[in-house]
């Protein structure tokens, strides 16, 4: 999740990024922002939610396509990449490099 304007911008992700490998994703609808400290189970068996990492981020740019931010976390540091892979929005492609 990435906090915007304020709404949660949100990914759920396949497997948690790790430095100079992809990983892929599937947008969902922005969250209120409530839900930056929700932890538990999704309504309808849809799964799990859990705080991997928390911190600050800057944006490096976000356009339609493409979302690419500097994370300054605890676990994670590195630029973010999202990528869009798809002309209806769904699916993206996540990679974090260097620090």
């Amino acid at each position: 999740m990435l906090e915007v304007d304020g709404v949660l911008r949100t990914w759920a992700l396949e497997a948690i990024p790790s430095r100079d490998t992809v990983t892929h994703a599937r947008s969902l609808p922005d969250h209120r922002m409530d839900y930056l400290h929700y932890e538990g189970a999704v309504s309808a068996n849809r799964g799990r939610v859990w705080r991997w990492d928390a911190g600050q981020y800057e944006c490096l740019g976000d356009l339609d396509n493409l979302c690419v931010v500097r994370l300054k976390g605890r676990r994670l540091h590195g630029a973010l990449t999202l990528k869009r892979t798809d002309p209806d929005g769904q699916r993206w492609v996540v990679s974090i490099e260097g620090p």
